[in-house]
């Protein structure tokens, strides 16, 4: 088999269904594994009712994150098609066949590929970013700087063009790459439960020798993680993130104490000014 697409779901089996819906107009997806990340909320039945001869629905047995989820799928669709090419995909994108396919040709035209996606509608300045610094890590621990940051970052991202141009990371939402490729690298790092997910996968990558890619060309929709933002308030979502900055910064930045001690005190001021945004925000409302 060459193609598996995977998609993770979590307490939305109505945005999963949708896409499963639209996988229709997917042709060039040999088959897609939905895998439901130990929903509580009954969307595992809802899914599995949904099985076809491309499609199978399987269940983690505990929810241990985004990269946890998509690992189960991944090393479930190792062992039963052994894929030549695996993509990752949220169940709120949407993609056209022609466009998946390009990104399919590319990674079995270029060995030397990681990650490989294409432009993300909406965002003119870009769809990948060059890879996280420390001094990044540390302004997003601030929730005011975080926001700003957000901004600032179309300026780090890599400038679009027509055709394929490398970038450090590649957005997680959608992806393709070659399954030994994947494998050569450990598959995604579990450390994490959501964020930075593709950051360190990109690292790995790139310290391995290989070259994450997006393809001008063409492009895909992205409703932004609609699950997540579901599942966490803002506040939550922060914290987090926070939490996986620390385990990259450690673990693949090799920080220090001295600069974990920062990041630990940049976030309990961001912590703060959340914390006041939300006040403020409140007074406005009332």
């Amino acid at each position: 088999m060459h193609h598996v697409m995977i998609v993770l779901n979590y307490n939305d089996a109505h945005k999963t269904a949708q896409f499963i819906e639209n996988s229709d107009r997917l042709p060039c997806v040999d088959m897609l594994l939905v895998v439901d990340n130990a929903s509580p909320d009954g969307s595992f039945e809802a899914l599995k009712a949904m099985e076809s001869e491309k499609i199978e629905a399987i269940q983690t047995h505990e929810n241990g994150g985004y990269a946890h989820g998509n690992n189960y799928g991944v090393r479930y669709a190792i062992s039963k098609w052994n894929p030549d090419v695996i993509s990752i995909a949220n169940p709120d994108i949407m993609i056209e066949n022609e466009a998946a396919e390009a990104v399919l040709r590319f990674v079995d035209l270029h060995p030397q590929a990681g990650m490989v996606s294409c432009a993300l509608q909406g965002h003119p300045e870009g769809s990948g970013w060059k890879g996280m610094t420390y001094g990044r890590c540390l302004a997003e621990d601030l929730f005011f700087f975080h926001w700003l940051f957000r901004a600032l970052k179309r300026w780090a991202r890599v400038r679009p063009k027509r055709d394929a141009y490398e970038v450090g990371v590649v957005p997680g939402c959608f992806f393709a790459i070659r399954t030994k490729t994947l494998q050569s690298v450990g598959l995604m790092d579990e450390g994490t439960f959501l964020y930075y997910e593709e950051n360190i996968l990109a690292f790995k990558l790139r310290r391995a020798g290989y070259l994450n890619f997006i393809l001008g060309g063409h492009a895909y929709r992205h409703e932004d993680s609609a699950s997540i933002s579901k599942a966490f308030h803002a506040g939550e979502r922060f914290a987090i993130r926070h939490q996986s900055r620390m385990y990259y910064c450690q673990k693949y930045l090799e920080a220090g104490v001295v600069r974990l001690a920062l990041l630990q005190l940049a976030y309990r001021v961001g912590s703060a000014e959340y914390g006041i945004y939300r006040r403020c925000r409140s007074l406005i409302e009332v």
